[in-house]
């Protein structure tokens, strides 16, 4: 998909030379990352080395024992973490997110002689996969529901791409370390209906994306969705939200029965369709409030 010249650039830093990493990476913020997580108790040393020795235990295959004993072991962060207020759980999901960046880059470049680094970051790994996404958080993730069934390889063009010796280019290298949240990519209505016909047998059209669309401009435009939206979390939105999201749906029925009747009969359906349009209109609200507040 790229042309020629794009491909150039991108091989050339790593042709002939190796190449030159800008930053300084400091290995010290691993460790001050780990004392940090370690400081809100969610994480705690003891159960990290009892993770280590079952995960760590030279065996061919894991048994489902050993699968078992690691759950247990991290099922105790996961309710400490659910415990904690929805302020620390982003703190503490942050740092873990920039340990887990950090030592990946590391780790290739220099050689650790401390173990427990490598511990704690297996741990991570295991634990991250376990704990809850907030509501309005958490990103889309449709691995498990989509799925190449079919591609097709056709040749395009021919030619030969030359790279120049000699000429070392600049990796960067991660010299800060960040815990923001990155923003998630909205994810396009058309996606979500095709995850809804692979995950619930349905056959969405055209029709019914428009159906979706126009029932989320109408609860966009909606004076006390709006005002709900500007005063309240995402979770003391959601009580408002979706008694208003039904009455929406069901006064669209003369329009498109079909997707109402889904929508009302089917508990997993609605459920799925409420979070995903919520969410959506919810940032929305949140963006128009805070443009208008920098207006003024």
């Amino acid at each position: 998909m790229n042309e020629p010249e794009e491909i150039q650039r991108a091989f050339q830093r790593y042709y002939d030379t190796a190449p030159i990493i800008t930053g300084v990476p400091d290995a010290r913020q691993l460790y001050g990352l780990r004392s940090e997580m370690y400081g809100t108790f969610i994480v705690q040393e003891i159960e990290v080395e009892q993770f280590a020795a079952v995960f760590f235990k030279p065996r061919l295959k894991e048994s489902p024992t050993d699968h078992a004993l690691m759950n247990s072991i991290a099922d105790k962060a996961v309710g400490r973490f659910v415990e904690a207020s929805e302020d620390a759980q982003e703190e503490f999901r942050n740092r873990l997110d920039a340990f887990r960046r950090l030592y990946s880059f590391l780790s290739q470049v220099i050689p650790f002689g401390d173990s427990k680094l490598e511990k704690f970051d297996a741990y991570l790994r295991f634990l991250e996969t376990k704990l809850p996404v907030r509501v309005g958080t958490g990103r889309l993730n449709l691995d498990d529901d989509v799925k190449l069934k079919f591609y097709r390889l056709q040749k395009v063009s021919e030619g030969r791409i030359a790279l120049e010796p000699g000429t070392p280019g600049a990796l960067k290298g991660p010299s800060d370390v960040g815990t923001g949240r990155v923003e998630d990519e909205q994810v396009p209505l058309s996606r979500v209906v095709d995850v809804l016909n692979e995950r619930f047998g349905t056959e969405f059209t055209v029709n019914d994306e428009l159906f979706w669309d126009q029932v989320r401009a109408d609860a966009a435009a909606d004076e006390s969705v709006r005002d709900a939206g500007e005063a309240n979390t995402i979770d003391n939105f959601a009580h408002v939200f979706d008694r208003k999201l039904e009455e929406l749906v069901i006064g669209r029925m003369d329009r498109n029965s079909g997707q109402v009747v889904r929508f009302l009969d089917n508990p997993e359906v609605r459920e799925f369709v409420t979070r995903l349009i919520r969410n959506q209109v919810y940032t929305s609200i949140q963006q128009d409030a805070k443009a208008r507040a920098q207006a003024t």
